[in-house]
Protein backbone atom coordinates (compact mmCIF):
# COMPACT_ATOMS: atom_id res chain seq x y z
CA UNK A 1 0.00 0.00 0.00
CA UNK A 2 1.24 3.47 -0.76
CA UNK A 3 2.50 5.44 2.12
CA UNK A 4 0.22 8.26 3.09
CA UNK A 5 1.91 11.57 3.65
CA UNK A 6 1.09 15.21 3.58
CA UNK A 7 2.93 18.06 1.93
CA UNK A 8 2.46 21.78 1.77
CA UNK A 9 -0.14 22.74 -0.80
CA UNK A 10 2.52 24.33 -3.02
CA UNK A 11 3.64 20.80 -3.90
CA UNK A 12 0.78 20.54 -6.38
CA UNK A 13 1.79 19.90 -9.97
CA UNK A 14 0.23 23.17 -10.99
CA UNK A 15 2.09 25.29 -8.44
CA UNK A 16 3.23 28.56 -9.95
CA UNK A 17 6.92 28.83 -10.89
CA UNK A 18 7.21 32.05 -8.88
CA UNK A 19 5.91 30.38 -5.73
CA UNK A 20 8.18 27.39 -6.20
CA UNK A 21 11.15 29.71 -6.73
CA UNK A 22 10.33 31.56 -3.53
CA UNK A 23 10.07 28.36 -1.53
CA UNK A 24 13.26 26.96 -3.03
CA UNK A 25 15.15 30.11 -2.15
CA UNK A 26 14.00 29.90 1.46
CA UNK A 27 14.89 26.22 1.66
CA UNK A 28 18.36 26.80 0.29
CA UNK A 29 18.92 29.67 2.67
CA UNK A 30 18.16 27.34 5.55
CA UNK A 31 20.41 24.69 4.02
CA UNK A 32 23.30 27.09 3.57
CA UNK A 33 23.06 28.21 7.17
CA UNK A 34 22.92 24.62 8.33
CA UNK A 35 26.10 23.56 6.51
CA UNK A 36 28.80 23.08 9.07
CA UNK A 37 31.58 24.56 7.03
CA UNK A 38 29.58 26.54 4.52
CA UNK A 39 31.60 25.25 1.64
CA UNK A 40 30.70 22.98 -1.20
CA UNK A 41 34.08 22.11 -2.47
CA UNK A 42 35.31 19.39 -0.20
CA UNK A 43 36.69 16.14 -1.46
CA UNK A 44 34.04 14.20 -3.21
CA UNK A 45 33.28 10.87 -4.64
CA UNK A 46 31.47 10.24 -7.75
CA UNK A 47 28.41 10.65 -5.87
CA UNK A 48 28.30 14.19 -4.69
CA UNK A 49 25.77 15.43 -2.32
CA UNK A 50 23.00 17.14 -4.21
CA UNK A 51 20.41 17.78 -1.62
CA UNK A 52 19.51 21.34 -2.24
CA UNK A 53 16.85 21.17 0.35
CA UNK A 54 13.92 21.84 -1.78
CA UNK A 55 11.93 19.25 -0.06
CA UNK A 56 9.69 19.05 2.85
CA UNK A 57 11.73 16.72 4.90
CA UNK A 58 15.11 15.95 3.48
CA UNK A 59 18.48 17.46 3.73
CA UNK A 60 20.12 20.14 1.81
CA UNK A 61 23.43 19.99 0.21
CA UNK A 62 25.16 21.53 -2.67
CA UNK A 63 28.73 21.21 -3.70
CA UNK A 64 30.42 23.04 -6.43
CA UNK A 65 33.84 22.50 -7.70
CA UNK A 66 36.16 23.49 -10.34
CA UNK A 67 37.22 21.87 -13.47
CA UNK A 68 38.65 22.15 -16.91
CA UNK A 69 37.91 20.74 -20.24
CA UNK A 70 40.64 18.23 -20.69
CA UNK A 71 40.03 14.71 -21.71
CA UNK A 72 41.60 12.73 -18.96
CA UNK A 73 39.98 10.85 -16.23
CA UNK A 74 37.82 12.74 -13.91
CA UNK A 75 37.67 11.51 -10.48
CA UNK A 76 36.48 13.07 -7.41
CA UNK A 77 37.99 11.41 -4.63
CA UNK A 78 36.25 8.20 -4.04
CA UNK A 79 34.80 7.82 -7.36
CA UNK A 80 35.26 4.76 -9.27
CA UNK A 81 32.46 4.07 -11.59
CA UNK A 82 33.36 0.54 -11.58
CA UNK A 83 32.97 -0.10 -7.98
CA UNK A 84 29.55 0.88 -7.24
CA UNK A 85 26.80 -1.23 -8.32
CA UNK A 86 25.40 0.80 -10.99
CA UNK A 87 24.20 4.15 -10.40
CA UNK A 88 26.98 6.55 -9.73
CA UNK A 89 27.09 8.42 -6.63
CA UNK A 90 27.98 11.87 -7.28
CA UNK A 91 31.26 11.12 -5.89
CA UNK A 92 31.79 7.66 -6.97
CA UNK A 93 30.03 6.69 -10.06
CA UNK A 94 29.55 3.04 -10.07
CA UNK A 95 27.95 1.24 -12.81
CA UNK A 96 28.25 -2.39 -12.15
CA UNK A 97 25.70 -3.44 -14.66
CA UNK A 98 26.90 -6.87 -14.63
CA UNK A 99 30.48 -7.46 -13.96
CA UNK A 100 33.38 -5.49 -12.91
CA UNK A 101 35.29 -2.79 -14.56
CA UNK A 102 35.77 0.88 -14.27
CA UNK A 103 32.22 1.50 -15.19
CA UNK A 104 31.11 -0.18 -12.09
CA UNK A 105 32.00 2.88 -10.18
CA UNK A 106 30.93 5.21 -12.81
CA UNK A 107 27.52 3.88 -12.96
CA UNK A 108 27.20 2.70 -9.52
CA UNK A 109 27.16 5.02 -6.67
CA UNK A 110 27.80 8.62 -6.60
CA UNK A 111 28.90 9.97 -3.34
CA UNK A 112 28.97 13.43 -2.13
CA UNK A 113 31.99 15.30 -1.11
CA UNK A 114 33.06 16.10 2.34
CA UNK A 115 31.13 19.28 2.60
CA UNK A 116 27.60 18.34 3.27
CA UNK A 117 24.78 20.78 3.81
CA UNK A 118 22.73 17.96 5.14
CA UNK A 119 22.88 19.58 8.53
CA UNK A 120 20.08 21.96 7.73
CA UNK A 121 17.05 21.53 9.91
CA UNK A 122 14.22 20.10 7.77
CA UNK A 123 11.69 21.39 10.22
CA UNK A 124 12.88 24.95 9.72
CA UNK A 125 12.74 24.52 5.97
CA UNK A 126 9.20 23.22 6.13
CA UNK A 127 8.15 26.07 8.32
CA UNK A 128 9.68 28.57 5.91
CA UNK A 129 7.91 26.90 3.03
CA UNK A 130 4.56 27.09 4.75
CA UNK A 131 5.04 30.75 5.50
CA UNK A 132 5.96 31.43 1.90
CA UNK A 133 2.93 29.60 0.59
CA UNK A 134 0.62 30.95 3.23
CA UNK A 135 -1.06 27.59 3.54
CA UNK A 136 -0.91 24.50 5.66
CA UNK A 137 0.10 21.01 4.64
CA UNK A 138 -2.78 19.46 2.79
CA UNK A 139 -1.50 17.49 -0.12
CA UNK A 140 -2.10 13.88 0.63
CA UNK A 141 -1.02 11.04 -1.50
CA UNK A 142 -3.26 8.08 -1.49
CA UNK A 143 -3.88 5.06 -3.60
CA UNK A 144 -2.51 1.60 -3.86
CA UNK A 145 0.58 1.57 -5.98
CA UNK A 146 0.83 -2.16 -5.64
CA UNK A 147 -2.79 -2.73 -6.47
CA UNK A 148 -2.18 -3.21 -10.16
CA UNK A 149 -3.17 -6.45 -11.72
CA UNK A 150 -0.70 -8.56 -13.57
CA UNK A 151 2.24 -7.23 -15.43
CA UNK A 152 1.27 -5.31 -18.53
CA UNK A 153 3.36 -5.52 -21.67
CA UNK A 154 4.75 -2.44 -23.36
CA UNK A 155 2.14 -0.81 -25.57
CA UNK A 156 -0.79 -2.09 -23.50
CA UNK A 157 -2.86 -0.02 -21.10
CA UNK A 158 -2.69 -0.68 -17.41
CA UNK A 159 -5.25 0.61 -14.93
CA UNK A 160 -6.03 0.76 -11.24
CA UNK A 161 -3.36 3.17 -10.07
CA UNK A 162 -4.36 6.12 -7.87
CA UNK A 163 -5.44 9.13 -9.90
CA UNK A 164 -4.73 12.62 -8.58
CA UNK A 165 -3.84 16.02 -9.93
CA UNK A 166 -1.33 16.29 -7.09
CA UNK A 167 2.10 14.74 -6.89
CA UNK A 168 1.79 11.43 -5.04
CA UNK A 169 4.33 9.50 -3.01
CA UNK A 170 3.73 5.78 -3.45
CA UNK A 171 5.43 2.60 -2.35
CA UNK A 172 6.45 -0.52 -4.23
CA UNK A 173 7.26 -3.81 -2.54
CA UNK A 174 9.92 -5.36 -4.74
CA UNK A 175 10.26 -9.05 -5.57
CA UNK A 176 12.84 -9.46 -2.82
CA UNK A 177 10.53 -7.92 -0.23
CA UNK A 178 12.09 -4.46 -0.01
CA UNK A 179 9.70 -1.52 0.33
CA UNK A 180 10.79 1.30 -1.98
CA UNK A 181 9.13 4.67 -2.53
CA UNK A 182 8.72 6.94 -5.52
CA UNK A 183 6.90 10.13 -6.40
CA UNK A 184 4.51 10.16 -9.33
CA UNK A 185 2.85 13.15 -10.99
CA UNK A 186 0.09 12.66 -13.54
CA UNK A 187 -0.63 15.41 -16.07
CA UNK A 188 -3.99 17.10 -15.68
CA UNK A 189 -4.95 15.76 -19.10
CA UNK A 190 -4.26 12.12 -18.19
CA UNK A 191 -7.09 9.78 -19.17
CA UNK A 192 -7.34 6.07 -18.53
CA UNK A 193 -7.29 4.33 -21.87
CA UNK A 194 -5.18 7.02 -23.55
CA UNK A 195 -1.43 6.22 -23.51
CA UNK A 196 0.94 8.70 -21.88
CA UNK A 197 4.72 8.60 -22.12
CA UNK A 198 6.71 8.42 -18.89
CA UNK A 199 9.86 10.25 -17.77
CA UNK A 200 11.89 8.91 -14.86
CA UNK A 201 13.77 11.79 -13.18
CA UNK A 202 16.36 10.66 -10.64
CA UNK A 203 17.85 12.73 -7.83
CA UNK A 204 21.47 13.09 -6.78
CA UNK A 205 23.26 11.81 -3.71
CA UNK A 206 21.89 13.24 -0.49
CA UNK A 207 18.84 14.60 -2.26
CA UNK A 208 15.40 13.05 -2.69
CA UNK A 209 12.56 12.47 -5.12
CA UNK A 210 10.69 15.65 -4.26
CA UNK A 211 13.73 17.89 -4.57
CA UNK A 212 14.45 16.48 -8.01
CA UNK A 213 10.84 17.02 -9.05
CA UNK A 214 11.21 20.72 -8.29
CA UNK A 215 14.88 21.41 -9.11
CA UNK A 216 15.26 19.22 -12.21
CA UNK A 217 11.98 20.70 -13.34
CA UNK A 218 9.91 19.05 -16.10
CA UNK A 219 6.58 20.07 -14.57
CA UNK A 220 5.37 22.48 -17.27
CA UNK A 221 6.58 20.29 -20.14
CA UNK A 222 4.84 17.23 -18.69
CA UNK A 223 1.57 19.09 -18.26
CA UNK A 224 1.71 20.45 -21.80
CA UNK A 225 2.56 17.11 -23.43
CA UNK A 226 0.48 14.74 -21.26
CA UNK A 227 3.53 13.00 -19.80
CA UNK A 228 3.71 11.11 -16.50
CA UNK A 229 6.66 12.04 -14.25
CA UNK A 230 8.17 9.42 -11.96
CA UNK A 231 10.80 10.40 -9.38
CA UNK A 232 12.23 7.23 -7.79
CA UNK A 233 13.77 7.46 -4.32
CA UNK A 234 17.24 6.04 -3.74
CA UNK A 235 18.12 4.24 -0.53
CA UNK A 236 20.60 5.17 2.16
CA UNK A 237 23.86 3.31 1.53
CA UNK A 238 27.12 3.79 3.37
CA UNK A 239 25.70 6.70 5.27
CA UNK A 240 24.28 8.59 2.28
CA UNK A 241 21.21 8.39 0.08
CA UNK A 242 22.55 7.36 -3.30
CA UNK A 243 22.01 5.13 -6.32
CA UNK A 244 23.69 1.77 -6.91
CA UNK A 245 22.74 0.24 -10.22
CA UNK A 246 24.17 -3.20 -9.72
CA UNK A 247 23.71 -6.03 -12.15
CA UNK A 248 20.38 -7.48 -13.26
CA UNK A 249 19.14 -9.91 -10.64
CA UNK A 250 21.24 -8.75 -7.70
CA UNK A 251 18.44 -6.80 -6.03
CA UNK A 252 19.97 -3.33 -6.38
CA UNK A 253 18.67 -0.29 -8.23
CA UNK A 254 18.68 -1.69 -11.76
CA UNK A 255 16.22 -4.28 -10.52
CA UNK A 256 14.22 -1.71 -8.56
CA UNK A 257 13.78 0.57 -11.57
CA UNK A 258 12.94 -2.37 -13.82
CA UNK A 259 10.19 -3.42 -11.41
CA UNK A 260 9.05 0.17 -11.08
CA UNK A 261 8.63 0.40 -14.86
CA UNK A 262 6.48 -2.73 -14.72
CA UNK A 263 4.49 -1.25 -11.82
CA UNK A 264 3.79 2.01 -13.66
CA UNK A 265 2.81 0.09 -16.80
CA UNK A 266 0.43 -2.07 -14.80
CA UNK A 267 -1.21 0.84 -12.98
CA UNK A 268 -1.46 3.41 -15.77
CA UNK A 269 -1.92 3.63 -19.51
CA UNK A 270 1.61 4.22 -20.73
CA UNK A 271 3.55 4.44 -23.92
CA UNK A 272 7.30 5.22 -24.13
CA UNK A 273 9.78 5.53 -21.22
CA UNK A 274 12.69 7.96 -20.85
CA UNK A 275 15.31 8.57 -18.14
CA UNK A 276 17.03 11.70 -16.83
CA UNK A 277 18.88 12.48 -13.64
CA UNK A 278 21.11 14.80 -11.68
CA UNK A 279 24.58 13.73 -10.51
CA UNK A 280 24.17 10.29 -8.94
CA UNK A 281 20.84 10.17 -10.77
CA UNK A 282 22.69 10.98 -14.00
CA UNK A 283 24.99 8.08 -13.27
CA UNK A 284 21.93 5.88 -12.81
CA UNK A 285 20.58 7.12 -16.15
CA UNK A 286 23.91 6.10 -17.71
CA UNK A 287 23.57 2.65 -16.16
CA UNK A 288 20.09 2.33 -17.66
CA UNK A 289 21.51 3.35 -21.05
CA UNK A 290 24.22 0.66 -20.80
CA UNK A 291 21.71 -2.02 -19.95
CA UNK A 292 21.10 -4.07 -23.11
CA UNK A 293 17.46 -4.79 -22.19
CA UNK A 294 16.60 -1.31 -20.97
CA UNK A 295 12.96 -0.25 -21.34
CA UNK A 296 14.05 3.38 -21.75
CA UNK A 297 14.45 5.02 -25.15
CA UNK A 298 16.57 8.11 -24.46
CA UNK A 299 18.71 9.51 -21.66
CA UNK A 300 19.52 12.93 -20.21
CA UNK A 301 22.19 12.93 -17.46
CA UNK A 302 23.18 16.22 -15.82
CA UNK A 303 26.51 16.77 -13.97
CA UNK A 304 27.45 13.09 -14.13
CA UNK A 305 27.56 10.48 -16.87
CA UNK A 306 29.82 7.53 -17.54
CA UNK A 307 30.61 4.95 -20.18
CA UNK A 308 32.35 1.58 -19.93
CA UNK A 309 32.92 -0.36 -23.10
CA UNK A 310 32.80 -3.73 -21.39
CA UNK A 311 29.52 -3.02 -19.64
CA UNK A 312 27.84 -1.15 -22.48
CA UNK A 313 28.93 -3.22 -25.46
CA UNK A 314 25.67 -5.17 -25.73
CA UNK A 315 23.53 -2.03 -25.61
CA UNK A 316 22.10 -0.75 -28.87
CA UNK A 317 22.30 2.87 -30.08
CA UNK A 318 21.22 5.25 -27.31
CA UNK A 319 19.85 8.77 -27.74
CA UNK A 320 21.94 10.75 -25.26
CA UNK A 321 22.35 14.36 -24.15
CA UNK A 322 24.74 15.28 -21.36
CA UNK A 323 25.42 18.53 -19.44
CA UNK A 324 28.43 19.37 -17.27
CA UNK A 325 29.96 22.54 -15.83
CA UNK A 326 33.69 23.14 -15.98
CA UNK A 327 33.78 24.37 -12.38
CA UNK A 328 32.05 21.38 -10.87
CA UNK A 329 34.02 20.25 -7.83
CA UNK A 330 31.52 17.67 -6.73
CA UNK A 331 31.89 15.58 -9.87
CA UNK A 332 35.03 17.10 -11.42
CA UNK A 333 34.71 18.02 -15.05
CA UNK A 334 38.22 16.68 -15.66
CA UNK A 335 37.52 13.28 -14.17
CA UNK A 336 38.75 11.68 -11.00
CA UNK A 337 41.45 9.26 -12.04
CA UNK A 338 39.55 6.41 -10.40
CA UNK A 339 37.39 5.21 -13.24
CA UNK A 340 35.38 8.33 -14.03
CA UNK A 341 36.54 9.97 -17.25
CA UNK A 342 36.55 13.65 -18.01
CA UNK A 343 33.16 14.89 -19.19
CA UNK A 344 34.30 15.48 -22.83
CA UNK A 345 35.78 11.98 -22.93
CA UNK A 346 32.56 10.42 -21.70
CA UNK A 347 30.56 12.34 -24.29
CA UNK A 348 32.91 11.18 -27.06
CA UNK A 349 32.65 7.58 -25.86
CA UNK A 350 28.88 7.72 -26.19
CA UNK A 351 29.33 9.22 -29.67
CA UNK A 352 31.57 6.30 -30.60
CA UNK A 353 29.02 3.88 -29.15
CA UNK A 354 26.41 5.46 -31.44
CA UNK A 355 28.72 5.20 -34.49
CA UNK A 356 28.89 8.97 -34.98
CA UNK A 357 31.48 10.86 -37.00
CA UNK A 358 34.58 11.35 -34.85
CA UNK A 359 34.58 15.15 -34.74
CA UNK A 360 31.47 16.93 -33.43
CA UNK A 361 30.03 20.17 -34.72
CA UNK A 362 30.88 22.85 -32.15
CA UNK A 363 28.47 25.71 -31.51
CA UNK A 364 28.83 28.47 -28.94
CA UNK A 365 25.61 29.48 -27.22
CA UNK A 366 25.86 32.88 -25.58
CA UNK A 367 29.02 33.47 -23.57
CA UNK A 368 28.94 30.44 -21.26
CA UNK A 369 27.85 27.35 -23.17
CA UNK A 370 29.48 25.30 -25.91
CA UNK A 371 27.30 22.70 -27.63
CA UNK A 372 28.99 19.65 -29.19
CA UNK A 373 26.74 17.78 -31.59
CA UNK A 374 27.90 14.62 -33.32
CA UNK A 375 26.73 13.90 -36.85
CA UNK A 376 25.70 10.80 -38.81
CA UNK A 377 24.95 8.88 -35.62
CA UNK A 378 22.77 5.84 -35.14
CA UNK A 379 21.14 7.85 -32.33
CA UNK A 380 21.31 11.58 -31.42
CA UNK A 381 24.36 12.40 -29.29
CA UNK A 382 24.98 15.84 -27.76
CA UNK A 383 27.11 17.38 -25.02
CA UNK A 384 26.68 20.83 -23.45
CA UNK A 385 29.75 22.22 -21.71
CA UNK A 386 28.93 25.07 -19.32
CA UNK A 387 31.99 27.27 -18.87
CA UNK A 388 32.13 28.33 -15.23
CA UNK A 389 29.16 26.14 -14.40
CA UNK A 390 29.03 24.43 -11.00
CA UNK A 391 27.35 21.23 -9.87
CA UNK A 392 24.00 22.57 -11.03
CA UNK A 393 21.15 21.94 -13.47
CA UNK A 394 21.36 24.49 -16.34
CA UNK A 395 18.35 26.78 -16.38
CA UNK A 396 17.26 25.87 -12.85
CA UNK A 397 16.66 28.29 -10.02
CA UNK A 398 19.91 30.10 -9.21
CA UNK A 399 20.68 28.96 -5.68
CA UNK A 400 23.86 30.44 -4.26
CA UNK A 401 24.54 27.49 -1.97
CA UNK A 402 24.79 25.18 -4.99
CA UNK A 403 27.12 27.35 -7.04
CA UNK A 404 26.78 29.05 -10.38
CA UNK A 405 24.01 27.95 -12.73
CA UNK A 406 23.80 29.22 -16.29
CA UNK A 407 20.55 30.61 -17.60
CA UNK A 408 21.71 30.59 -21.22
CA UNK A 409 20.24 27.14 -21.75
CA UNK A 410 17.64 25.00 -20.02
CA UNK A 411 18.66 21.40 -19.47
CA UNK A 412 14.99 20.56 -18.93
CA UNK A 413 13.98 21.99 -22.31
CA UNK A 414 16.88 20.38 -24.18
CA UNK A 415 16.35 16.97 -22.59
CA UNK A 416 12.65 17.22 -23.40
CA UNK A 417 13.47 18.08 -27.00
CA UNK A 418 15.57 14.92 -27.25
CA UNK A 419 12.81 12.82 -25.70
CA UNK A 420 9.87 14.19 -27.65
CA UNK A 421 11.26 16.20 -30.56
Amino acid sequence: MPKSATYPCWVKTNASPLLIATVLSLFLLVAACGDSDGSGDGAQSVEPDDSATISDDDEASGNVSEGNVPEGNVSESETDPAESDGAPTETEPEADIESSGAATDAGGEVNADDANPDDADPGDAEEAAEEASGEEDDVEETGDANGASEEVAAGECGAGGPISDLRQTLELTTSDGAVRSYDLALPASYEEGTPSSVVFNMHGRGSNAFEQYVYGDFIDQAQADNVILVMPQAESRDGAVQWRAGAPGDGLDLDFLSELVAEVRANYCTDRFFAAGMSSGGGMASALACWAETPFEAFGPVTLAWYDRALCTEAGPRSFVYFHGTEDNTVPFIGNGQGLDAAPTTAREWAEHNNCDFDPVEERIGTEVVHFSWQNCDAPTDFYMVEGGSHTWPGALDIEALGYVTQEISASDLIWELFFG
